[in-house]
């Protein structure tokens, strides 16, 4: 859908490739320093032609998120998923309001982002939370559009969230808690939170020290086997780091940075990824997994989660743009995609 508003942006050749999530993923990965002035006529056009056909469209919020643990092709879990597109909705929004007519989209935002904000009952689950992450994002846009009562009330939800998913027990060294280190400290970096953020560097430092290795892999790769993990794991300490570095220059750089006592780091792990997302080298996913839910998703015919499928390198793209903000020889010249493109762009380095 949003596809379309890639034309034109930041380029007189040919416009780069990108997902259909591309907007959400630049809400990460540049929102704190994107620059109007070089968009383009043709981008505005399209951005304003989406916004158009998206502004009307009734919020689909749910009190309860059905996705973690369940099979992709689990009604359920589809079902959820139709239910979260409300957050590239918000995404779109969030670029329209910083590009285009704040007053038209504040209304249209307001209605989408309360929505949820005024159904959905936080159950801490840090996969199931971390796919409303946009709510975070757009608040200091939103703001100043709320009256106290909504503000109040929005305020409270993110703390609430925040709360259930720094209190969720027993969270795995993995993925699940670079999802909750991430959503902690950007709330805290929004709400003027010092315990969240205090919180989130801490965790941070720790899942370095036990979770990252000195040759780049992690305790995901050595669970589960696939790179894929490894990457999703990674991308919400990128995200954190980005949004820090943007508010404070230098403090997301010591932690891209930082090694931990085992003489793992962030750097190091990206850099692991560097040769597949490129495409020099190719992995062969899930062989040696010892993760159940992963032979039950084999054993389910879903294809990508079939031993020894490779991983494709373009799902990296988005992380590495990230991470080449911070180290410039993790940049990947071969991916097209809009966040890369911009990334270069826009080094904080």
């Amino acid at each position: 859908m949003w596809a379309l508003l890639l034309f034109g942006l930041c380029w007189s050749q040919a416009p780069p490739a990108a997902n259909l999530d591309t907007w959400t993923t630049l809400l990460y990965t540049n929102s704190q320093s994107f620059d109007p002035k070089v968009i383009h006529a043709e981008t505005t056009d399209a951005l304003r032609q989406d916004f158009q056909r998206e502004k009307s469209i009734p919020p689909r919020p749910v009190e309860r998120i059905f996705y973690e643990g369940l099979l992709n092709n689990d009604p359920r879990r589809m079902q959820t998923e139709e239910h979260l597109r409300d957050m590239d909705r918000l995404a779109l929004f969030y670029w329209y309001h910083k590009l285009q007519d704040t007053q038209e989209v504040a209304l249209p935002m307001r209605k989408l982002a309360l929505a949820w904000v005024s159904t959905y009952w936080p159950d801490g689950n840090p996969i199931n939370e971390n796919k409303l992450v946009p709510l975070v994002y757009v608040y200091p846009l939103l703001s100043p559009h709320l009256n106290e009562e909504e503000d109040n009330r929005y305020r409270d939800f993110l703390s609430h969230l925040a709360q259930r998913v720094m209190n969720f027990p027993k969270t795995p060294m993995n993925n699940w808690e670079t999802k909750r280190i991430h959503l902690l400290g950007v709330t805290g970096m929004v709400l003027g939170r010092g315990d969240y953020i205090d919180w989130a560097e801490s965790r941070f430092r720790n899942y370095v020290d036990q979770c990252l290795f000195p040759d780049g892999t992690s305790s995901d790769i050595r669970q589960r086997d696939a790179l894929s993990y490894h990457v999703s794991a990674l991308k919400p300490l990128c995200q954190l780091l980005v949004y820090m570095e943007a508010k404070q220059s230098g403090r997301g750089a010591e932690w891209f940075f930082y090694t931990g006592d085992s003489g793992g780091s962030l750097q190091k792990s990206l850099k692991y990824v560097l040769p597949y997302a490129k495409g020099e080298a190719v992995y062969a996913q899930w062989n040696n997994s010892t993760v159940t839910l992963d032979k039950q998703r084999a054993e389910a015919g879903l294809a990508e989660y079939q031993p020894g499928v490779v991983y494709q390198a373009d799902r990296a793209y988005d992380t590495m743009a990230m991470a080449s903000l911070f180290d410039s020889s993790l940049g990947l010249t071969e991916c097209q995609q809009i966040v890369c493109q911009v990334a270069l762009q826009n080094p904080f380095r």
